[in-house]
This record gives structure tokens, C-alpha cells and sequence, in this order.
């Protein structure tokens, strides 16, 4: 068919209209049979997308699916889907074609959700192309994972093409890792010393075509041969071979979907625009042209660092024969921008979208919860989960408290690096996490365990009399802990509580110390208790006096008593007080002055004294006597003498 086609020229200038007619005749009726022999089928990559969402938080993200033809004709084609969350953008189209699937995340829990899209069309002779669709939603917590490595701003890969050498000397003076890609068979002898020194190998192509070519061709005689030469003639394991450039950027849809069988991406060319965070189309990357291909890329590409670092976004750098990045790459290492090879970078996205994260809690001393991610696609050439190791890591992104020092960062158990930014005057913790598929990793950041004081409410003491002792009595029935972090376990132990005046003398508003309170609960060593301060009054102790008698007197018309005070004593005195009687002054009266046995006789005057009688009241002792009748005589009588009559009569 060819050969007739490249033979059409020819005829269309000579004159021979006969011979003309014959070979369109020909030409016809050879694209009849081919077209009977061959039937169009509908196909489309990627075969799955992904998102990942926040609970509560509209994703205005979409993702492309590119629908082609086998032979490159148009054909019409329509989708449908089988959950409602799902929101194309189109209804039907011919190919080639771009359909774009967003999501509804409104109303929806955290967890992981499956649809289908569904793309046919009468014209296809092959059944429906089915493309799966995967949303994670995580919950609405301070937790994330950085759009690039260790927080930084943007993303930069450097990309030799051509089994060409530059670039190596600039990327290792920076500490930087690049991506060398071998166009045919034979690797040149540097690019072991490339890849010991941490460069990517990709692949190229065997014989750079800079057109399209059959499936057939660019699977047996392009890819694989260039993937075998790097495999047996470098360190480089084919399983670590994911990243691929389309020779002079040159793709379709047809080949991207070839490629995508062999590499995680595909890098374009005469692109010059910076790549999303996510690319729409993994197989045909964004990227700027070196300085001697058109076009052009800007004339001095420190501004494009520049530029993915305002935007987000990732630059790729393209170079051939010559380190023309006008000083990118050493710029770059003065800006926020994370420079690596291009399948580094593409496996920190690809997890980065299918992170899942699960159990979050946080309390005052301590934050965890679990992650995980979704496995990575396989193709039918190959598993690409091989080409993930322990140095795959993703970045997490942790707001913490800011008034407390992070001590540590845990995975699964063991001591993780981190570090801690102040972000705008907020202060955020990041840490790298290595995920395989289908595990999960506990994460947790511990603080520095200071313990949080707590104060007790509602303990009173007793007022009391005075006993000589500092003891108080406490009212513990509505006492209450303040200052508990919501959910923690604490309680308050008051059984052992004890109260003590400041001293044992009377006084108003006392200050009472209390000890023996304790905390009790799980959280119970998360805290320290201050023993509550409280106050109270002693009052007065009082004492009697005993020993104390009143004389017997013959009346006399007065209520004086006569006391005898020699055994008297002070009665109630406590311990060993100080208090001392004084009865120099005592007095007694009787209650009235009329005879009488048995009769009260109040006193007063009694006082005391001593260093402790502060503490004390006296009450005035009572006693009993007697008052009996007086003898009386009677003057100025007298008896007259008389003469013996025999009785004892006198006058």
C-alpha cells in the first residue's frame, strides 16, 4: 500500500491519464480490502484514575481520559456511568477525544469509593472500554500530605536526552538527581557511573523515530530492545526502567497508550509549559525545550524556577548536547524547589493521590493515626508496585500545637526524622513515610510530656471549737476537678484527704492547708494536683474551775460568801497549754441573805492567764452553804427577889 501511495507523485505529473486511472482504480480498491480485513476498535488510556479529596471540601480536579482508534479514523463514541458522583464533562464525542471526569464529594463520609465509566460506540468492533474511577475522601483533619517532597514549593526535573552526558556535573554539585535517557541499543559507558551516582535511566527509544509507527513496532522494536540494552548493560534493574521520552515529542493517544504498558510516564517535547501537580496526561509530560530546539524556551530559564515555585508546579528541563539552563539547576538550589529525576518525582505524585488516611486522634500529649495508600496499577507487561521502595516516600504535614514541643515522631513505633516550620506564624511538623500497598503505619507525634496542673472546687473546712490541735475537718461532697482535657480519664481521690489550720489559736478566717488528695484514671499521670487552700474559723474553748467551796455563815443581813479557793482548778484545759487560775480577786454571793441550808452561792473574779489563755473562756464557778439563824439576847430586864413560896415562879 505504501509502495503505491509513494508511486502516486510520480503518475499525478506524467501524462498518462490511463496509467493515472488504473493506479487510483488500484488504490481504491486496495483501501477497500483493508478496510474489510481490519476492523476499528475504540480504545482509551488510562485504563483507572484516581482522587483523593478532604471530607467537607469541593474538588474542582479532573482527570482526563483520552479516547482513540486503533487505525486512527473517527468514529463516534458515548459514556456512561454507574454512580452518581461521577461528572463528565461530555456525553458523547468522536475520537480522537478528550473526556474529562470530575467528582461530587457532597454529603460524603470518609472512606473509599468505586465507579465506572463506560465508553462505547457502535463503530468499534471491539465491546465497551470500562475505565475505573477511585475517590478517597480523608477526614477533615490537620494532617496532609505536601503537593511535593519536604513541603517544598515546586518540583524540577532535569532531562538529558539522547544518550547524551550534560548536566551531570551541574546536578551533582547541587546534590541533585537527573534523568538520562538511551536512545538504541548501546548505553554509553558513563551512564554506570551516572547511575552509582543516583541518575535515572530511561528510555528513548531504539531507532528515534520521529513519527508515528505501529503498536507492534514501538512495543518489539522501540521500547523493549531499549529497555533490555539499559537492564543488561547498566546497574539498572528493568523493573526500576518507568520513565520513557518521546523522541522530537512526537506522540498520539495510540503510542501514549503503548507506553503507558512499560513506563509510570512519558515526557513530551516543543511543549514549554510547566507540569500540574498532577498531570493531566502521565504519558505525554510538560516540559522546556533546550535552548537550541524550537521553540524556544524563555531566555533565561531561572525564571521558570522561579515560576514552579510560585505556582506550585513542575518544571521539566530538557537538555542535549550542551548544560545550556542559562544557571537553572544551581539556582535552583537557593529557591523552595524540590529537584529530582522524573521518575522519582512521578512516584511521589502517584502516592501522594492515593494516600488514605484513617484513626486520627489527638490529645494533649500526643497526636496519631494511621496511613495507607492504594496500589499502583499494573499493566499487562508489567507490575509497577516493584519499582516502589523504602526511599519512595511521601511527605506528611502536621499542624501541631504551638505551644508545645514535639519530643518525637513515631512509625509504627520506631524513631522517624522530622522537622518543624513556622508557616505564616502557624507551626506545622513534616515527616516522610515510606507506603506499600495494602499496609498500614501508625503514625504518632509525641509532645514533651509537662503535665498539665489541676485545681480542686467545692472542698470546704469546718469551723471549730478550739481543742488545742491544728485539724481540720473537710467537706469533701461536692469537691470537683478543674482543668481536665476533655475525654481524658481523671478522677479526684479525696479519701485520704486531710485539712490543718495554720496554727491551733483562735482566730477568724484561718487559712486551712489540705494534703492527701490524689488523682485517680487512666490519664491521671498526664496531670499534677494543687491541694486546695482553704479557710475556716476556731472559736473559743471554755473552761469550768472545780474545787471551790463556800463557808457555812450565821446570818448576818448580807450576801457575802466566803470562798475557799485553796483546792481550786481549772477543768477543760487542753494538752499542754499554758493557762494558769487567778482567784486573788474571786468573790462569792449568796442568792440572797435569808437562813437557809444548801444555798447557791454564785461567784466572780476568778480570771487566768498563761500563754495559751487566748484560746479559752472562764465560766464563773458555783457553789453552795449555809446561812443559819442568829442568837439573839435581850437587855434591860430584871427579876424581882421574893420570899420562899415553894415554887419556882419569879417576877
Amino acid at each position: 500500500m505504501q509502495v503505491v501511495l509513494k508511486d502516486l507523485n510520480k503518475y499525478l505529473r506524467s501524462k498518462n491519464s490511463i496509467q493515472l486511472f488504473i493506479l487510483l482504480t488500484v488504490c481504491e480498491i486496495l483501501n477497500l480490502q483493508a478496510s474489510i480485513l481490519t476492523a476499528e476498535e475504540l480504545h482509551a488510556h488510562p485504563g483507572s484514575i484516581v482522587f483523593n479529596a478532604v471530607q467537607g471540601h469541593s474538588l474542582s480536579d479532573t482527570r482526563s481520559i483520552f479516547i482513540f482508534t486503533s487505525l486512527g479514523t473517527t468514529i463516534n463514541w458515548s459514556q456512561s456511568k454507574d454512580v452518581s458522583w461521577l461528572t463528565p464533562d461530555l456525553q458523547n464525542g468522536v475520537t480522537d477525544g478528550i473526556l474529562k471526569i470530575g467528582v461530587n464529594i457532597t454529603g460524603k463520609q470518609p472512606g473509599i469509593y468505586y465507579g465506572n465509566i463506560t465508553i462505547q460506540s457502535p463503530q468499534s468492533s471491539a465491546g465497551p472500554v470500562i475505565v475505573s474511577v477511585t475517590l478517597v475522601i480523608n477526614p477533615d483533619v490537620p494532617v496532609k500530605i505536601t503537593t511535593w517532597r519536604d513541603g517544598h514549593n515546586g518540583a524540577m526535573s532535569v532531562c538529558v536526552d539522547d544518550s547524551k552526558s550534560s548536566g551531570f556535573d551541574e546536578l551533582q554539585a547541587n546534590g541533585f538527581k537527573g534523568t538520562y535517557v538511551l536512545e538504541g541499543v548501546s548505553p554509553p559507558s558513563f551512564y554506570t557511573d551516572y547511575y552509582n551516582a543516583g541518575m535515572e535511566l530511561g528510555s528513548h527509544t531504539v531507532d528515534h523515530p520521529c513519527y508515528a509507527v505501529s503498536d507492534d513496532v514501538l512495543r518489539t522494536q522501540e521500547i523493549e530492545p531499549n529497555i533490555l540494552a539499559l537492564c543488561t548493560n547498566t546497574p539498572e534493574p528493568c523493573k526500576d526502567v518507568i520513565s520513557f521520552v518521546w523522541p522530537c515529542g512526537f506522540t498520539n493517544y495510540r503510542e501514549q497508550a503503548v507506553a503507558s504498558e512499560y513506563f509510570l510516564s512519558a515526557r513530551g517535547y516543543n511543549i514549554n509549559q510547566l507540569e500540574d501537580a498532577t498531570p493531566d496526561n502521565f504519558m505525554n509530560l510538560k516540559s522546556y525545550n533546550s535552548h537550541e530546539s524550537t521553540p524556544y524556551p524563555p531566555s533565561d530559564l531561572k525564571t521558570v524556577v522561579d515560576a514552579a515555585v510560585d505556582q506550585q508546579k513542575w518544571f521539566n528541563l530538557v537538555l542535549h548536547d550542551y548544560t545550556n539552563d542559562d544557571g537553572a539547576i544551581s539556582y535552583a538550589n537557593s529557591k523552595d524547589i524540590w529537584v529530582n529525576s522524573i521518575g522519582t518525582v512521578i512516584k511521589y505524585i502517584l502516592q501522594r493521590d492515593r494516600f488514605i488516611l484513617t484513626n486520627y486522634n489527638a490529645s494533649y500529649d500526643r497526636i496519631t493515626y494511621n496511613v495507607s495508600r492504594l496500589q499502583i496499577p499494573s499493566s499487562v507487561s508489567k507490575n509497577f508496585e516493584d519499582a516502589f521502595g523504602p526511599n519512595d516516600v511521601i511527605t506528611m504535614q502536621i499542624d501541631i500545637d504551638d505551644s508545645k514541643t514535639v519530643e518525637n515522631v513515631f512509625i509504627n513505633g520506631v524513631s522517624n526524622p522530622y522537622q518543624t516550620k513556622n508557616l505564616n506564624g502557624n507551626i506545622v511538623l513534616f515527616t516522610n513515610v515510606s507506603l506499600a500497598s495494602s499496609l498500614t503505619k501508625t503514625v504518632e507525634i509525641k509532645y514533651h510530656v509537662t503535665t498539665i496542673g489541676l485545681t480542686i472546687t467545692g472542698v470546704t473546712a469546718n469551723n471549730k471549737v478550739y481543742n488545742g490541735t491544728t485539724a481540720a475537718t473537710l467537706n469533701t461532697v461536692s469537691a470537683a476537678l478543674v482543668g481536665v482535657v476533655p475525654g481524658d480519664v481523671v478522677t479526684l481521690v479525696s479519701a485520704g484527704a486531710t485539712g490543718t489550720f495554720v496554727n491551733k489559736n483562735v482566730g477568724t478566717g484561718k487559712t486551712v492547708s489540705t494534703s492527701g488528695f490524689t488523682l485517680g484514671g487512666t490519664d491521671a499521670g498526664n496531670y499534677t494536683l494543687t491541694q486546695p487552700s482553704l479557710f475556716a474559723n476556731i472559736t473559743t474553748a471554755n473552761l469550768a474551775i472545780s474545787g471551790v467551796t463556800a463557808n457555812n455563815k450565821v446570818y448576818d443581813g448580807t450576801t457575802t460568801a466566803t470562798l475557799n479557793t485553796g483546792n481550786a482548778a481549772l477543768v477543760g484545759v487542753f494538752g499542754s497549754d499554758v493557762v494558769t487560775l487567778i482567784s486573788t480577786g474571786a468573790t462569792g454571793t449568796f442568792a440572797d441573805a435569808n437562813i437557809g441550808t444548801a444555798k447557791i452561792v454564785y461567784t466572780s473574779g476568778f480570771t487566768f492567764g498563761g500563754t495559751d489563755s487566748g484560746n479559752y473562756t472562764l465560766t464563773q464557778p458555783t457553789t453552795t452553804a449555809n446561812i443559819t439563824g442568829i442568837i439573839l439576847t435581850v437587855t434591860g430586864v430584871t427579876a424581882n427577889n421574893k420570899v420562899y413560896d415553894g415554887t419556882t415562879a419569879a417576877t
